[in-house]
């Protein structure tokens, strides 16, 4: 199984990502309970070599790139490759078990 994808000589994202959904509120809705660990969890990702990130604006909405830009400042120096989604709009929290 390939373990990385090489975009071009430079561009080179590892197989496994983090998604961001799950750092906002219940139901994917609002701030996370701990602002502060939820930026720490993608730093810790980062940390362990976790070089793309899934990401989206509705995801909170926006609390999870909220969190991800915070996270990026902290590892200024990481090569990370973000994808987002855009468009998606929400009205209200996912319901069912989160």
């Amino acid at each position: 199984m390939q373990k990385q994808f090489h975009f071009d000589d430079e561009l080179v994202v590892n197989r496994l990502g983090y998604g961001t959904m799950q750092l906002p509120g219940k139901g994917v809705w609002g701030p996370a309970a701990d602002p502060q660990r939820a930026s720490q969890v993608i730093t810790t990702a980062i940390d362990h070599g976790v070089n793309f990130i899934d990401t989206a604006d509705s995801y909170g909405p926006l609390y999870a790139n909220l969190y991800l830009r915070e996270a990026l400042r902290q590892r200024p120096d990481a090569k990370v490759m973000v994808a987002t989604k855009v468009g998606f709009t929400r009205q209200g929290p996912v319901s069912g078990p989160n």
